[in-house]
């Protein structure tokens, strides 16, 4: 197993979970049966279902996980219709568990907390992708949205189809981009305006990325007004690259807002982790709100380095001590 140390010791923390058993997450009995995240009372987060009427989302074991979806005809080429169980890699900064949904069609689940702050604000995910997008009509496959208690709106990333593949190629296992996106309340996505899928085409580290891996999401907010004022994206894999976006803006230049337009960010917040359906999956960990934090690369755990530094050893690449 790697790891990975990403949020800093003297950071705030307003929100923090990895989906563990410490936190009274409890997976499935069986590795292709997770435990619906709308039945965990127990946990320090609610968790509730808005806007779709069967719960999508539960908490799996990393160990043999078997996570049941499937892909629609119309992206899915030879396996389309027919029920696939994958196991997502072991994500290098997750613990045990995970939330995964896409066992039956779209479906969210949002957390509503308490928000005290007076400046910037950090709001983050991991996020794995799966293999199949539903690329038709601009689908957003995953979500990490957030939204002020008073605005019916949610504002945040959505994982879509990267520039290098066309918009509504049935291959849908191609490379993905996160967008900026702002979504009604319920999901269904009625609300059109200017900062409706803002893609960032051509721009490294937001535009093209593999499914094959985890990737760590981050949002950066001023608290007093609402404005974004930097994206993050981390691969998570060993030495994985960390790209930020300080100041990102919409398509035609303009500011970016949790609330579209300028404005204090309420007390109260949700916070939401979507799945599109349409046979796709979508998983995520590591859910985190607080003060900014520097995040690091991915290092692999002493016993790795040892090994690796045994085979250059025996390659002679090493130099010994005279």
């Amino acid at each position: 197993m790697l790891a990975a140390a990403t949020l800093a010791a003297h950071a705030t923390t307003i929100l923090s979970t990895g989906f563990e058993t410490s936190q009274n997450y409890h997976a499935g009995t069986a590795h292709n049966t997770g435990h619906q995240m709308t039945q965990q009372t127990t946990t320090p987060h609610t968790w509730t279902e808005a806007g779709f009427p069967t719960p999508n989302f539960d908490v799996y074991t990393y160990a043999g996980a078997q996570v049941p979806y499937t892909p629609a005809s119309a992206i899915g080429g030879l396996i389309g219709g027919v029920q696939q169980l994958i196991t997502p890699p072991q994500n290098p900064n997750g613990g045990s568990q995970f939330a995964g949904g896409g066992k039956q069609d779209a479906g969210q689940v949002m957390a509503d907390f308490s928000l005290i702050a007076s400046g910037l604000v950090e709001f983050s995910v991991d996020y794995f992708p799966s293999e199949w997008f539903d690329n038709t009509g601009g689908n957003f496959n995953g979500g990490f949205h957030l939204r002020n208690a008073d605005n019916a709106n949610n504002a945040g990333f959505g994982s879509g189809r990267g520039s290098a593949q066309a918009s509504g190629d049935i291959n849908g296992n191609g490379p993905w981009a996160p967008q900026w996106d702002v979504s009604n309340l319920d999901g269904s996505n009625a609300y059109s305006g200017p900062y409706r899928g803002i893609r960032y085409d051509g721009i490294t580290g937001f535009d093209n990325l593999s499914k094959a891996n985890w990737y760590r999401i981050g949002m950066v907010f001023d608290a007093v007004t609402g404005k974004a004022t930097q994206f993050k994206v981390q691969e998570l894999i060993p030495g994985g690259n960390i790209w930020t976006m300080d100041d990102p803006k919409g398509a035609a230049g303009q500011d970016l807002y949790l609330d579209s337009t300028a404005g204090v960010l309420n007390v109260n917040v949700g916070l939401r982790i979507y799945n599109v359906g349409n046979g796709t999956l979508s998983a995520y960990d590591n859910l985190y709100a607080g003060d900014p934090v520097t995040w690091t690369a991915v290092v692999p755990e002493p016993s790795t380095v040892g090994l690796l530094l045994a085979g250059l050893s025996a390659l002679g690449l090493v130099r010994r001590r005279k």
